[in-house]
């Protein structure tokens, strides 16, 4: 029996080394040649500007599932963030790595929770211990002096409003940063909203611009200015964990100052009447489907709401709908984030599988905008799958409606 596990761990090294090789060559990815670079220490390579945030300790509030969780809490360790500068740096629009010479700074390898952590960095061959494998084989823009808001996921904007953006705010923190001329480096963006929030940004500051990085370049940078991800967070998991994703209450509280009172200063309508009853549709997906989403969607028409599909409307409209709504419902989605628009005590009845229930994402919109929020979960199709698609009987559906909306009945001021 030895001999036998044996010979099948001689394959198995064996087929690793070959595979190792592969990108090496750049055989795993035809005509792609990657080069090795050793992860760095944390703050190595670089100079500390300023501290934005102090080690704090984080509280974590589990979201309500119907007839599973009512209440409760967690406290999580959460490092100290700072604005960093790298002489003669190079960083890519989609991957999280800052090269210098033969380094690589790469942040998220020291998350406690690392080794969970599926990265997604698009430039990445793989890693193999401290080193990994990079595609350099890219257009190099060249830059005096700037300041990265690139990175995984940064083209998202559920993403972006906790990871990146906070950043931009926090920039304002940094003494003499925007005295001399600077530019902010972004990837491509799909989302115009992204672009709205940026411009509304930096239309207040001199010596500033905007260049956007295209997938095939990468930026070399006289002076890089860098900040880790805002949110200590994994890219993707294959099973959800509370700590997959620690977000300060430092976020929720520049997000409200920066972005959430401006921004409804300056759309918000009484004149404009809207539905306080929202579904946020989430449709035909490839991951993540409710099964029977047509007998879910039938009954919340019935029930008086408006369906919506937040990606495809404009700010004002979001700021309206989200601003003036008291019952909003849908299955989860990025559609949630808009949450921070709306007003205390608003009633959230989401749907998602049960892996999903208990990312820690949409928690922080209920405990820091005061939110009545309760989830519903329903029959996996495959429980291993964080992305799986569910059937949730609508006898529940029914009940945890009625729970919601009963137990809302309160005399709650609304602006």
């Amino acid at each position: 029996m030895n001999k036998i596990i044996l010979k099948i761990l001689s394959k198995l090294v064996k087929r690793l080394n070959v595979i190792i090789e592969n990108y090496k060559k750049g055989i795993a990815t035809p005509n792609i040649e990657y080069t090795p670079f050793t992860i760095a220490g944390k703050y190595e390579s670089g100079e500390k500007l300023q501290m934005v945030k102090p080690v704090t300790i984080e509280r974590v509030l589990p979201l309500k599932i119907y007839n599973l969780i009512v209440g409760g809490y967690l406290d999580f360790y959460c490092s100290e963030q700072y604005f960093m500068k790298y002489t003669d740096a190079i960083v890519f629009p989609q991957s999280d790595f800052i090269l210098t010479e033969n380094k690589a700074i790469w942040d998220k390898f020291y998350n406690p929770v690392f080794t969970k952590n599926i990265p997604m960095d698009k430039d990445l061959g793989c890693r193999i211990d401290n080193e990994l494998y990079i595609n350099t084989n890219k257009e190099i823009v060249n830059f005096k002096r700037a300041f990265s808001l690139c990175g995984v996921h940064a083209d998202v904007w559920s993403h972006f409003m906790i990871q990146y953006l906070p950043k931009l705010y926090y920039s304002t923190e940094v003494e003499g940063l925007f005295d001399n001329e600077l530019t902010i480096l972004v990837p491509e963006y799909t989302d115009e909203h992204l672009k709205e929030v940026l411009d509304s940004f930096i239309e207040k500051l001199k010596n500033v611009k905007v260049q956007t990085l295209l997938s095939n370049q990468m930026a070399r940078c006289e002076e890089l200015i860098y900040m880790e991800s805002a949110t200590q967070m994994i890219d993707h998991e294959k099973y959800v964990s509370y700590s997959d994703m620690i977000i300060p209450k430092k976020i929720a509280l520049t997000i409200k100052e920066n972005l959430v009172t401006p921004f409804i200063t300056r759309f918000y309508s009484k004149e404009l009447i809207t539905n306080p009853k929202l579904y946020i549709r989430r449709k035909n997906a490839i991951y993540r489907n409710i099964l029977n989403v047509d007998e879910l969607e039938e009954f919340f028409i019935n029930e008086g709401f408006t369906i919506i599909e937040p990606h495809l409307l404009s700010f004002s409209e979001k700021v309206n709908l989200f601003h003036n709504a008291d019952f909003i419902a849908g299955p989860n989605s990025a559609g949630f984030s808009n949450l921070i628009f709306s007003q205390p005590k608003t009633k959230v009845l989401m749907f998602s599988n049960l892996q999903r229930a208990f990312e820690p994402y949409l928690s922080f919109f209920d405990q820091h905008f005061d939110l009545n929020f309760l989830t519903v979960t329903g029959n996996d199709e495959d429980a291993a799958d964080s992305h799986s698609s569910f059937y949730i009987p609508m006898e529940k559906v029914k009940a945890a409606y009625k729970q919601l909306a009963v137990n809302s009945k309160q005399n709650v001021v609304r602006k």
